[in-house]
């Protein structure tokens, strides 16, 4: 089995607690995002566990909001190409 890497980066997310790149290796190890999170509230305790949630569920918003704002922005650019020609 290979040990969890706590440092660098696994699938565009850091490894260090709380940047979820942890929390992807673990799923990845145990096939499932319920028992990777049921191993970490044991691990790191209930509150702490909740408050890296958090933080990647905020992440995770930040990342959703600045695709949709290139996807608008290049929609935007096309419109402007199609009306010069």
């Amino acid at each position: 089995m290979n040990p969890i890497k706590k440092t660098g980066t696994t699938g565009g997310e850091p490894n260090t607690l709380g940047g979820g790149g942890r929390f992807k290796q673990m799923v990845a190890k145990t096939g499932s995002p319920a028992l990777a999170a049921f191993i970490g509230r044991k691990m790191y305790g209930k509150k702490k566990m909740t408050k890296m949630a958090v933080k990647g569920k905020k992440d995770n918003e930040k990342d959703k909001s600045a695709v949709a704002e290139g996807a608008a922005h290049e929609a935007a650019e096309s419109k402007k190409k199609e009306a010069k020609e």
